[in-house]
C-alpha cells in the first residue's frame, strides 16, 4: 500500500520510514483528529508515495490548526505543490496569499 523504504529526494535529503508512516496511521486510529499525525502522514503520502490527491486531505490540517509544532514552510510548500500538480492553481492562490496574510 504505501513504500516503506528510506529514500533521498531531490535536494531534501528527506528519510523517512516504515516507522514514520506506522506511528502516523496508528495514532490517527486512535485520535483521528491528530493534526500532528495526518499532515506528517500528507507529507508521507506525497513525497515517498507521490500521491498528491491523496496527501491534500492529510496536509490540510495545517490550515485547520494551530499547532506550532507542525506550522512550518515546509508542510504548506507540500499542500500548494499537491494542489498544483493536480492542477488546481486556485486552491495554491489562496494557501500562500492566506499564509502571507497571516
Amino acid at each position: 500500500m504505501y513504500k516503506s523504504t528510506v529514500q533521498e529526494f531531490n535536494h531534501f535529503n528527506v528519510e523517512l520510514s516504515i516507522y514514520d508512516l506506522f506511528f502516523s496511521v496508528q495514532i490517527l486510529d486512535i485520535d483521528k483528529g491528530n493534526n500532528f499525525a495526518r499532515v506528517h502522514l500528507g507529507f508521507i503520502l506525497k513525497v515517498t508515495d507521490n500521491k498528491p490527491g491523496e496527501s491534500i486531505p492529510f496536509l490540510r490540517a495545517i490550515m485547520e490548526s494551530n499547532n506550532k509544532e507542525i506550522q512550518e514552510g515546509k508542510f504548506y510548500f507540500h499542500l500548494g505543490d499537491a494542489y498544483q500538480r493536480l492542477n488546481q492553481t486556485q486552491q495554491v492562490k489562496l494557501i500562500f496569499v492566506g499564509k502571507l496574510q497571516s
